[in-house]
């Protein structure tokens, strides 16, 4: 710099150029999905054992439903349990251990192998799992609809497909605990903590599959869209900004601008409405489900937009429309109340083509806190500025002269 102590300067602005070391912005992963609810509730497996003499040989695999266990021999003769095999179970849930015994008299010969199937429930079930295309999702949690009563067999499975349908590119599903058709506010708050370390995870989607309530008895409604919206935010506090999207049972008649009311938070999107029709392929036939199928939906097509693109009129695909009874209700006027209540709509278009009519958020006080498009902008900006920091390696590193440099560099 200048010498302002030994050398006379008349006063004035004085510059003086110091190089800087090139600083790369490094450019943040995509966006992924994250959904939390419940699958089917098991896997099949199945083991070849030997049994000897009437000793008990114990299965590999933990959690297994005893009443799903079949026994067959090697060309496909399915053994009789009692007169051909004796089985038995320790331990509790995720941790029962299973045994297989010979009976004696039976159609089993000493020291022959068996091939043992059954459904099971392991510790690793409730882990996340990433996947990348509707295949794996089925390999894992199967088909979404029973074949033949066409009912929902797999939730989790569903909204992975019409996430998958709608532009998500990878999705990360969390399976709770619960049923199919059953799953608690507790058991989903719980499977939050599971995604703890998935930094990449920025939408996260509710299935409260099986909470319903009314305006005089609400239940669990609005709590459960409360979890998680502390999810989000306590999850952008700790430096992994997120954004929820939940939706409510077909059975829900809590007005949907009172649960937007509820929650009045920046980070979450209610879906509505609560009933429309994914096509069940296994029954070639629509069903009508309710608004946690468009919310995974749209958090599909919300992970596949840039982030300052927002979901209004964006198309949601895996549904065949909005039951008719439902359409009926669905006025300009109730419309725009909902809308201006913070609840995202969907509707078909002039093409019949089901739409986001405008991505807000239930906080429409301000339109920096309605339009979710301005939160996911800025949470990428503050992202970009983070990574970049990080990768400048100046943590951790000494401080010498040129510090002060490299930090205003970058």
């Amino acid at each position: 710099m200048t010498d302002f102590g030994s050398t006379y300067q008349p006063p004035g602005v004085y510059m003086d150029e110091q190089q800087t070391p090139l600083v790369t912005v490094v450019g943040t992963a995509v966006s992924v999905l994250a959904i939390v609810g419940p699958g089917i509730g098991y896997r099949e497996g199945t083991e070849a054992i030997v049994l000897d003499g009437t000793t008990p040989t114990t299965l590999t695999t933990l959690g297994i439903a005893t009443d799903s266990i079949e026994v067959r021999s090697a060309d496909g003769t399915l053994l009789a349990l009692s007169t051909d095999y004796t089985k038995g179970q320790t331990g509790t849930t995720v941790a029962k251990v299973t045994t297989v015994t010979r009976v004696t008299d039976g159609a089993i010969a000493d020291g022959e192998t068996v091939y043992v199937s059954f459904d099971y429930t392991d510790a690793a079930y409730y882990h996340p799992r990433r996947l990348r295309d509707y295949d794996g999702v089925k390999e894992l949690f199967v088909e979404p609809f029973d074949a033949e009563s066409g009912v929902i067999l797999s939730p989790l499975s569903l909204a992975a497909q019409v996430a998958f349908d709608s532009g998500a590119s990878e999705v990360v599903l969390v399976p709770t605990e619960g049923t199919a058709s059953s799953v608690s506010r507790n058991q989903i708050s719980a499977s939050y903590a599971k995604l703890t370390g998935i930094f990449d995870a920025n939408v996260v989607v509710a299935l409260p599959v099986g909470l319903t309530g009314t305006p005089g008895s609400p239940g669990d409604i609005i709590n459960v869209s409360l979890d998680l919206s502390n999810h989000v935010v306590n999850s952008t506090a700790d430096g992994v900004a997120r954004i929820g999207i939940i939706g409510h049972e077909t059975t829900v008649t809590v007005l949907p601008e009172v649960i937007a009311a509820g929650v009045t938070q920046r980070r979450v999107m209610l879906a509505w409405p609560n009933q429309l029709l994914p096509f069940n392929g296994c029954a070639n036939t629509n069903l009508t489900a309710g608004g946690s199928y468009p919310a995974a939906a749209a958090g599909g097509r919300l992970v596949s937009l840039a982030v300052q693109e927002g979901l209004t009129r964006k198309q949601i695909n895996g549904f065949a429309g909005i039951p008719p009874d439902m359409l009926n209700t669905m006025t300009k006027a109730q419309k725009d109340l909902w809308s201006s209540s913070g609840v995202m709509v969907v509707e078909p278009d002039r093409n019949s083509r089901l739409i986001v009519r405008h991505g807000v958020s239930t906080d429409p006080s301000t339109l920096i806190s309605r339009e979710v498009s301005l939160t996911r902008a800025k949470d990428r900006m503050l992202q970009v500025i983070q990574d970049t920091l990080d990768a400048a390696q100046l943590i951790g590193a000494p401080v010498d002269p040129e510090t002060p440099v490299r930090i205003k560099g970058v």
